[in-house]
């Protein structure tokens, strides 16, 4: 669970998406970025016939006081890695501002 939602749920959301734009879950998995547990969900979408490559898409789900927060990426294959470390970068120092104001006083 995360903030109170199980990661079925959040995995059933991504599903959704995915059937959605005619793509598929791959993998999921619990992670501890910088401290911080994060769900991650990996999934594909396939190359069209208009051109647009195979897509890899990586859905973040973390808790921050008691609130879920998501990040979503997709890019082309020859980028995902880059893609990956920069959104686990933004993950790692993300605060949102309430977590500030309370920070400061």
């Amino acid at each position: 669970m995360l903030g109170g939602v199980s990661f079925s749920d959040l995995r059933r959301t991504v599903i959704d998406r995915m059937i959605s734009t005619g793509g598929w879950v791959v993998n999921d998995r619990q992670r501890e970025i910088h401290g911080r547990r994060v769900f991650q969900v990996i999934a594909q979408t396939p190359a069209t016939s208009d051109g647009k490559p195979e897509q890899v898409w990586n859905f973040y789900f973390t808790e921050i006081d008691g609130r879920i927060y998501s990040l979503t990426t997709h890019t082309a294959g020859s980028f995902t890695e880059k893609l990956a470390a920069d959104a686990e970068l933004f993950l790692s120092n993300f605060r949102p501002m309430e977590s500030n104001r309370r920070a400061a006083k």
